[in-house]
């Protein structure tokens, strides 16, 4: 026994209704600023022995 298919219908009603024109007011939250860049900071041991990135001997 093979399932059945879902039965699917559309139905379109237009309907005037009389009566007092009510004026919706949506609030919406505004999207935030984007923050400004983060801040890292790498505290070490000691001081290093020099200031060239790839030639100290603290590395090893």
């Amino acid at each position: 026994a093979t399932p059945e298919p879902p039965i699917r219908e559309t139905v379109v009603v237009t309907e005037i209704v009389e009566g007092t024109p009510v004026e919706v007011i949506h609030l919406v939250t505004p999207t935030p600023e984007p923050t400004g860049p983060r801040t890292l900071v790498v505290c070490m041991g000691q001081e290093p022995d020099s200031l060239f990135a790839y030639g100290t001997g603290m590395l090893g």
